[in-house]
């Protein structure tokens, strides 16, 4: 049970930090927009929490039909992200062109980048 918690933190650890440096790399590399730190890592933990509570959340609920709670789920995080970060460049008094696109990137990283390296760093790739 504690080696599931154990996985559960990390993952969620480094999904926030892929996530911030995604969105720090894909706001200056696309929009051409500078964003602090701060906000950035901010941004990327209220989007990570959300997506560990929607994900299980759909799964729960929709047991019977998993592959149509991924589909909401991803969806869902999906719209939310692209307002968080559209709100986090309104900070710097800049507007967002490629706010979906910025989303989506974060998204499939979630779902393509963060597992292996959770299951490198646990040592076991066959949790994945």
């Amino acid at each position: 049970m504690s080696t599931q918690i154990e996985h559960l933190i990390i993952g969620f650890a480094v999904a926030i930090v892929i996530d911030t440096v995604l969105l720090l790399l894909g706001m200056k590399m696309i929009a051409k927009i500078r964003l602090s730190f701060g906000t950035a890592l901010l941004t990327s933990f209220i989007a990570c929490t959300l997506l560990f509570i929607i994900g299980p959340a759909f799964g729960f609920f929709l047991a019977n039909h998993v592959v149509l709670a991924m589909i909401l789920t991803t969806v869902i995080v999906f719209f939310v992200q692209a307002v968080l970060f559209r709100m986090a460049v309104e900070v710097t008094g800049q507007t967002l062109p490629a706010g979906n696109a910025l989303s989506l990137l974060v998204i499939l990283a979630n779902f393509l980048i963060v597992p292996p390296i959770v299951a490198w760093f646990m040592g076991d790739f066959s949790k994945w």
